[in-house]
């Protein structure tokens, strides 16, 4: 990595975590050129950044000097030139590297003690500037011993700050607008001579029956391994709760029970890794946890093993990692978890939890995995406003933007249990076998729901068109005119009410004071505003590019089968479900949350944010109004 990169704050979040602690397998090389992208970086901090590693338990070595200075150093008044070269400041340091001879002489020496002036005295002018220059991580030698001390220390993390120029063998040497310098035709011309290289042959391997290319050939056999397979033969279960609860239930309390009813299955449990930033008891991982155990370099005693309710249980088959409280490390994780496909031939099933408004906290990583092709799932939960206690800090508002519009992604809210089920054991099977852009977000509530309504259109649906419409996006929760076969025959205005997660209960309530008003709502439970979204986008885009009337999506079709306004609620931005208007071509009205929370009540958040029944009542006679 670049030394600059060192300033970033990510950097450091993830030494300092104790899950680092025992990797002897890690060594990081930082190419200490002390040029930024803008200038010679001023007050080196070298010192300071090596401190910080010791005492995150990293070994660090500095592969400061060549071989040419080294033997220098042991000659007479050697000590005084390395003291001056130490301490001359890196600004002055890397103006030498565009001065030759008798003026690279002076600038080297302005300023400089007796001692180190005699060290160089017998230095001839051509001599001075390899000598001056001879950093160690460009001598291979050096290099190559710092590598032999990382491998042999096999209880800790290793970092090596190799010192180097940039652009080191270019005409641009050291200059601080090297970063976006481009090199002249003679600069070229006069590179491909002193390497003995032409035009025709400056891409050609190195010849295979010299020396150099033997022992190239040999390294990339060794190195070469098949291409990891990229998918599990295992099934997944379409579901592993078998029943429906009795009493009203969170998504993050089912999300939790799911998962520890996936561990039970011998063919899935062995691939699940979870990991959290210090919220895994908090956001229902505990059951999980206690059977799988977390994972430790070594084992460690749990001194409160006599606790009924989690049995921390650290020993190197644990299946939890457990992180400090860094969104940023939970994302950087769950990223390479999810790339040991790849990278290892290792399949796993990563899953990580965080609260759901410190998901933007990560996101730099976030963005990051799912670019370079990660396959995780995650769960942001509590989400929104209906966190109501906490106040705005802890409530999250655009989060759920962010997952529609990440790419790699799929966001996913379900309300209620069953649903979470299937779209649970769904992403994990897509993750197994091998699917591109598989990885799920999914956003949770604390909010118990009564699963009655779920229950009713499972009985009104059928679980095989439930199941298929659950996991297509949405479906139709409450059918006003099988509810109220009167409206029906009255003819009665229809009215769509589009809700997705922990605001469910009050568009039903809104849908029932509307039936008494002689108005048909409908209520759609939208399970993945995402897979709606693509499902209608996709047909526009197949539309533009055939220049052809665009299809419909099945699914719209289904769950809006009649031409009318709709509503949409939402506890996050309220346009993050607009859209919904545009794509049935109706009059909409989006409800959601578009300023800061407050701390207050559940009902106290909804009216402050229009999320009542009341509120919603008006909004569908607005809708209305507006055909």
């Amino acid at each position: 990595m670049g030394d600059a990169e060192l300033d970033e704050g990510n950097i450091w979040e993830a030494i300092a975590d104790q899950a680092t602690q025992g990797l002897g397998n890690v060594t990081w090389v930082v190419d200490f050129n002390r040029q930024s992208l803008d200038r010679v970086v001023p007050g080196v901090k070298v010192h300071q950044w090596q401190v910080q590693f010791l005492a995150a338990g990293w070994q660090v070595i500095e592969v400061k000097y060549g071989r040419k200075l080294q033997a220098k150093f042991k000659e007479e008044h050697g000590e005084d030139l390395r003291a001056w070269i130490d301490a001359m400041p890196n600004e002055q340091y890397q103006s030498l590297f565009a001065l030759k001879g008798e003026e690279l002489r002076q600038r080297f020496l302005e300023g400089a003690p007796e001692g180190a002036k005699a060290a160089v005295a017998g230095v001839s002018d051509e001599d001075l500037a390899p000598l001056v220059k001879d950093l160690g991580g460009h001598d291979l030698a050096s290099m190559l011993e710092a590598y032999r001390q990382a491998d042999a220390t096999t209880d800790r993390p290793t970092v090596i700050f190799a010192y180097t120029v940039k652009g080191w063998g270019l005409p641009s040497a050291g200059n601080p607008r090297n970063h976006s310098a481009l090199m002249s035709t003679e600069q070229v011309n006069e590179m491909r001579a002193r390497t003995q290289l032409t035009m025709a042959t400056e891409w050609d391997r190195i010849p295979e029956d010299t020396a150099a290319g033997r022992w190239c050939n040999a390294r990339a056999q060794h190195l070469e391994r098949p291409r990891p397979d990229g998918h599990l033969s295992i099934a997944v279960p379409e579901r592993v709760e078998t029943r429906s609860p009795s009493k009203p239930i969170s998504t993050q309390e089912g999300f939790g029970r799911i998962v520890t009813s996936l561990s039970r299955d011998e063919a899935v449990a062995k691939y699940l890794v979870t990991t959290a930033p210090d919220v895994a008891t908090s956001t229902n991982l505990a059951g999980f946890i206690n059977r799988a155990g977390v994972y430790s370099p070594d084992e460690i005693r749990d001194w409160n093993e006599d606790d009924p309710m989690l049995k921390w249980s650290q020993h190197p088959q644990g299946q939890h990692i457990e992180l400090g409280i860094s969104e940023m490390n939970l994302f950087l994780l769950l990223g390479q978890l999810g790339l040991s496909w790849d990278l290892s031939n290792q399949p796993l099933l990563p899953i990580g939890t965080v609260y759901d408004p410190f998901v933007c906290r990560g996101l730099d990583a976030f963005i990051y995995g799912t670019y370079s092709g990660s396959r995780f799932i995650i769960a942001g939960t509590p989400a929104g406003v209906t966190l109501a206690p906490e106040g705005g800090a802890h409530q999250s508002t655009i989060t759920a933007s962010i997952g529609m519009e990440l790419p790699g992604v799929t966001f996913i809210e379900p309300g209620y249990l069953g649903a979470l089920d299937w779209l649970l054991c769904d992403s994990l099977q897509r993750i197994a076998s091998g699917e591109t852009d598989s990885s799920a977000y999914f956003r949770l509530s604390t909010r118990p729901l009564d699963q009655a309504p779920f229950e009713a259109a499972r009985t009104r649906l059928g679980e095989k068109v439930l199941r298929r419409q659950v996991l297509a996006g949405g479906y139709r929760l409450h059918d006003a005119f099988a509810a109220r076969p009167d409206l029906r025959e009255s003819n009665a205005p229809v009215v769509h009410l589009a809700a997705s997660g922990a605001v469910i209960p009050e568009a039903l309530a809104a849908a029932a004071e509307l039936a008494d008003e002689g108005v048909a709502a409908h209520v759609v439970d939208v399970t993945s505003l995402d897979r709606l979204y693509a499902a209608w986008r996709s047909g526009l885009a197949a539309g533009v590019r055939s220049a052809s009337v665009p299809a419909y999506p099945l699914i719209l079709r289904e769950i809006f089968p009649e031409k009318a306004p709709v509503v949409t609620i939402h506890d996050a931005a309220s346009h993050a479900m607009a859209w919904i208007g545009s794509a049935l071509g109706v009059p909409a009205v989006p409800l959601g949350v578009d300023k800061f929370g407050q701390s207050g009540s559940v009902s106290e958040l909804y009216e402050l944010f229009d999320l009542t029944s009341g509120s919603i009542v008006n909004a569908a006679l607005a809708a209305l109004a507006l055909e």
